[in-house]
């Protein structure tokens, strides 16, 4: 979680568009180029009527002829340094980064975003990966860990192509709905049952995505005879601690869209026309997502209209990203050639609208020793809580990274504070009037309400919770803070005469 006095700030989605050399059927057809840049501009020509449109991004890279001038060539090494190094930066300072290629099938998402498959034209998330080790190597001192995961979404179902088990047999029934997805108030987001790969080095890196990238669905299609035909995302989440003890995180999703395809133009059938509908839907979904967060980001839309991000799979794993805690950089692969003049028109508006989401992102930063520091915990260590269910839902929450920051862990304190004066006042913490057991039982028991409250919220149901103790044992609790004084001896009736605190449902939202 990130810290509340971390640095903010969000700002738009950068966008940049690079247009692609001829293919082979392009170059077959004879179809002339539409497209023309100069510095952050680009124009495309309708090749009937001649009208021009411009559309101005971040950056638009030309990488349609080698030998050009005017405009200048723009490698696999001057994208990264453009766009990616920036992305990397972002990630090194602690904000959760996105970069995703988007644009029709056959257009050049996946060379942008992954490569050639050698060295010389490897793309942007292998040059990403290697330079986040070669960071880490600077400092051999500083501790630090790094996790990779890799997802498909084919058909509107994940499946990790990390895991062989589920790659040995993908989907081989029509049963086999692939990996959940979920959602949590406070992470966002995940996948169920999606296991990260611990990685030491690059190389390790490289294993796992050549691992993954044989796993990936591709086949053949008149436009592009490797064409993805399903979305894929790479995540890397690197942690660092620092030297005052602090940890900086940060998470690094790295999306190659599928390409969006008419059907009689790619010559799709059975399955491959299947699949190009689960695409289309997917990105249409989330193009609604990216309007509707455009017309929210420049006010023509109220803050509180609803983002359909649960129209698609894809759209609700990459809700942070959009206009969420992420610094998204959207790359838009183009078509020159004019027989794909409606989609490359088509993705350029994509891309315009994308620039005009606003996102919320801050630094993901840990202080050091939250939990030895604050005066309800005796020792970092977590013991056996007299709540039975308290320590499976405190090991849910450290497994899925959810931690409490300063201000929500004061909050806390104060709310246990109310209920023992309710209780008769007892002893404060560190007093010998009540035992550190019950007040890491009465936090948990807060912990729970507030945590119940926001999953209500989230999802509309009209409820609310607060922690109580019922009379019974608030006087049992002000015979114990009475009685310490004078008793010297072990306490009659053991843990059994221990109050505990309950959660009391109450529908009524003011109590």
């Amino acid at each position: 979680m990130a810290d509340g006095n971390a640095e903010g700030g969000g700002g738009n989605v950068r966008v940049a568009v690079r247009c692609r050399p001829y293919n082979a059927r392009e170059k077959q057809l004879g179809s002339p180029c539409v497209l023309r840049m100069a510095d952050k501009t680009t124009t495309i020509v309708n090749p009937v009527t001649g009208d021009e449109k411009t559309f101005t991004f971040d950056y638009s890279f030309w990488s349609h002829d080698p030998s050009s001038a005017d405009p200048p060539f723009a490698s696999q090494q001057d994208v990264f340094d453009s766009v990616g190094a920036d992305v990397l930066e972002n990630a090194w300072r602690g904000y959760n980064v996105c970069l995703f290629a988007y644009g029709q099938t056959g257009s050049g998402k996946s060379y942008s975003m992954v490569g050639g498959g050698d060295a010389a034209t490897e793309g942007v998330v292998p040059k990403a990966c290697r330079e986040i080790f070669a960071r880490l190597r600077e400092n051999p001192k500083q501790k630090a860990q790094v996790e990779v995961t890799m997802i498909e979404i084919y058909n509107e179902r994940v499946r990790d192509l990390l895991d062989v088990a589920t790659n040995a047999n993908p989907f081989e029934t029509p049963e086999a709905t692939g990996l959940k997805v979920r959602t949590h108030p406070t992470v966002g987001s995940y996948v169920e049952g999606l296991t990260p790969c611990a990685v030491r080095d690059y190389a390790e890196v490289e294993a796992l995505m050549a691992r993954g990238a044989n796993a990936r669905t591709v086949a053949a299609t008149n436009m592009n005879a490797g064409s993805s035909r399903a979305h894929t995302i790479v995540e890397l989440r690197v942690r660092r601690w620092e030297n005052d003890g602090s940890e900086v995180s940060s998470r690094i999703s790295l999306v190659d869209l599928a390409g969006s395809e008419r059907s009689d133009a790619a010559g799709s059938s059975g399955t491959r026309l299947k699949e190009g509908a689960a695409i289309n839907k997917s990105l249409s979904a989330l193009g609604n997502c990216i309007a509707a967060l455009a017309e929210r980001s420049s006010g023509k839309a109220s803050s509180t209209k609803q983002i359909p991000y649960r129209d698609s799979t894809l759209t609700l794993l990459l809700k942070d990203s959009l206009g969420g805690n992420s610094r998204t950089v959207m790359i838009a692969a183009l078509s020159p050639a004019a027989v794909n003049y409606e989609e490359t028109l088509s993705t350029l508006r994509y891309a315009d609208r994308a620039r005009h989401i606003v996102s919320s992102a801050v630094v993901n930063r840990k202080k050091q020793n939250l939990v030895a520091d604050n005066p309800l915990f005796d020792d970092p260590v977590r013991p056996q809580s007299a709540i039975p269910w308290a320590d499976k839902l405190a090991h849910t929450r450290d497994q899925m990274s959810v931690d409490v920051d300063a201000a929500r862990r004061e909050h806390v304190a104060r709310e246990v504070a109310s209920v023992r004066d309710a209780a008769g006042g007892i002893a404060a913490p560190g007093a010998s009037g009540v035992s550190a057991e019950l007040q890491r039982d009465l936090e948990s028991v807060i912990l729970l309400a507030n945590e119940a409250n926001a999953l209500c919220a989230e999802f509309d149901v009209g409820a609310h919770f607060e922690p109580t103790l019922v009379d019974a044992q608030s006087a049992a609790l002000r015979i114990r803070a009475a009685d310490e004084k004078t008793q010297t001896q072990s306490r009659r009736g053991g843990k059994s005469d221990e109050s505990r605190a309950t959660l009391n449902p109450n529908p009524n939202p003011n109590p």
